[in-house]
């Protein structure tokens, strides 16, 4: 089986515009939800925007990591 590569610039770029999309449906479920009719379709999108926020932000910092150990930046960093 052959191990696959993981692309830690990749990763932390579509994390980084999930969490643009994420906070977007989150700034427009409030505006919606502020109306009584938009709440119908604003409460499932600060739901929905949230978790697209949440998937970002664990993506971009997977990525992140990721990005370091390959550069061997981690080791060389004194604590």
């Amino acid at each position: 089986m052959k191990k696959i590569k993981k692309n830690s610039g990749v990763m932390y770029v579509i994390g980084a515009l999930m969490m643009v999309a994420g906070a977007f449906m989150l700034v427009t479920g409030v505006v919606l939800t502020a109306t009584i009719i938009g709440a119908i379709i604003g409460i499932p999108l600060l739901i929905f925007g949230g978790l697209i926020f949440i998937i970002g932000m664990i993506l971009a910092i997977i990525g992140m990591i990721d990005f370091l150990k390959r550069n061997n930046y981690l080791k060389r960093v004194k604590r």
